[in-house]
């Protein structure tokens, strides 16, 4: 439980009248506690929302499920924690059936926000299905999306996240999007960059992903015109290099840019586009970089030309040669998909500012040197645990690693996310709240992208 005491007791004021069973609940409420007034009611409906959030954390997502479907009003109360809870859990259409993982959660679709369809190519009849059926959802990611004869959509007029992979994207497709705020495309160069010119239709749109096009466009200046709201930028390095003298020349002031380096072959490119970027953030054409998709083959020359970078925050690689890594004073968070090439006993000192971490499939003795040493961290993320130090089968030794933090003087307290069945088997060993160490389940965590969009600060010391 996250929540602070504003907004826990916020929660409570929200929800100190329940509602009738036929009521529908408000989007950003837990549906919790009726009071004794109301009734004969059972017991467990008289708990306020901190013992009903309490309760829901030592269930599965499964269990949690299985609760929701004893009554319409514990369906909704589950409901509602899930869709707060569980903003990691990328729901999957299959067979007209929301499954997250293997875990079916029919009984969950109208709390669901997000439908991920990539398994197969989609057509607008099936949209409209899914929407009738997710009357929540907010956010859709599909491969293909067959556009034509398309005059009107219920579903795609509330969606306000769309991500599409594929050949092209039709034009007429952003006109069914009125309240679209990020839009992330990942299709292939096809010669028609038309509706790059037609962004206006979505008026609120703040983030797009454009890393599926790296051609030089014609009249890209026009692009700018269409987008007044953007906060946050990613793309494709070589579409960057290709349109550098638009970029420069148009006063675009962005809280976010995102540079991917997908397909990157030549290891003189990040040497080459580094003075781009000093140039554009010097004209104030961002605040914050973030680079990511940093292939295997990144070499010395690669990391040490980063350290000329300014504002740079965020950085998503995967390192296979041994590298020294120099000190980053401005990077914050780092994603690391391998680091067989790392030296993680003396990363933290290169990396003085350093607040969230992610690891990839591995034991706990790769973040124990962050643990023992990088005061502003808040945040570690590991996804997949082995067995080893301070794991023993699935129960992961908080006492210990809180040991480690309190050696620390001035450290912040560090949330480790970890898979749910370490969660659990962990807090059903050691209900002890420690002082600068807590665990929470991957699920609870955001996805990658939310993870480069966050623009939250932590509240670590200077």
């Amino acid at each position: 439980m996250s929540a602070d005491p504003a907004s826990k007791k916020a929660k409570i004021e929200a929800t100190s009248k329940f509602p009738s069973d036929d009521a529908k609940p408000n989007n950003d409420q837990l549906l919790v506690a009726v009071p004794a007034a109301q009734g004969n009611q059972s017991e467990i409906f008289k708990l306020d929302v901190d013992c009903c959030e309490e309760l829901f954390e030592w269930l599965s997502i499964k269990d949690l499920h299985a609760f929701g479907q004893t009554c319409k009003r514990m369906h909704r109360i589950a409901g509602m924690y899930f869709r707060q809870n569980y903003p990691c859990a990328h729901i999957f259409d299959k067979f007209n059936c929301i499954y997250y993982c293997s875990t079916q959660l029919d009984g969950f679709t109208e709390f669901v926000e997000h439908i991920n369809c990539y398994s197969r190519a989609m057509d607008m009849v099936e949209l409209e299905k899914i929407g009738a059926k997710c009357k929540s959802l907010k956010e859709i990611s599909f491969m293909t999306f067959d556009v034509e004869a398309i005059e009107k959509s219920e579903i795609l007029s509330r969606i306000e996240s769309i991500q599409i992979t594929g050949d092209r994207l039709n034009e007429r497709f952003l006109d069914l999007c009125p309240n679209l705020k990020r839009l992330l495309v990942e299709v292939g160069y096809s010669n028609d960059d038309h509706w790059l010119f037609e962004l206006n239709k979505c008026p609120k749109l703040e983030f797009i992903k454009l890393t599926g096009i790296d051609m030089h466009i014609v009249g890209m200046e026009r692009f700018f015109d269409q987008i007044p709201h953007i906060r946050t930028i990613e793309l494709n390095w070589r579409f960057l290099l290709e349109n550098r003298d638009a970029f420069l020349g148009y006063n675009v002031k962005l809280d976010k840019l995102i540079v991917d380096f997908t397909d990157n072959e030549d290891e003189g490119d990040l040497k080459l586009i580094c003075p781009l970027l000093n140039q554009l953030y010097d004209r104030g054409f961002y605040k914050r970089l973030h680079l990511t998709q940093l292939a295997s083959g990144v070499s010395q020359d690669t990391i040490d030309a980063m350290t000329t970078l300014r504002s740079f925050e965020a950085l998503d690689i995967e390192l296979e040669n041994e590298i020294v890594w120099p000190v980053m004073q401005s990077l914050k968070k780092i994603w690391i998909d391998d680091f067989d090439g790392i030296d993680f006993t003396t990363l933290p000192s290169k990396l003085p500012n350093l607040q969230q971490i992610h690891l990839p499939n591995t034991t706990v003795e790769p973040a124990l040197p962050f643990i023992r040493c990088s005061k502003k961290l808040t945040e570690i993320r590991l996804v997949y645990l082995s067995e080893g130090p301070f794991l023993n089968q699935n129960i992961l030794d908080l006492s210990a690693l809180n040991k480690e933090r309190e050696k620390l003087a001035g450290a912040c307290k560090v949330t480790i996310y970890v898979p749910e069945e370490i969660f659990l088997e962990t807090k059903f060993a050691s209900s002890v709240n420690y002082r600068l160490i807590e665990i929470k389940r991957h699920e609870s965590m955001y996805s990658k992208i939310e993870w480069y969009l966050d623009s939250k600060e932590s509240n670590v010391p200077n």
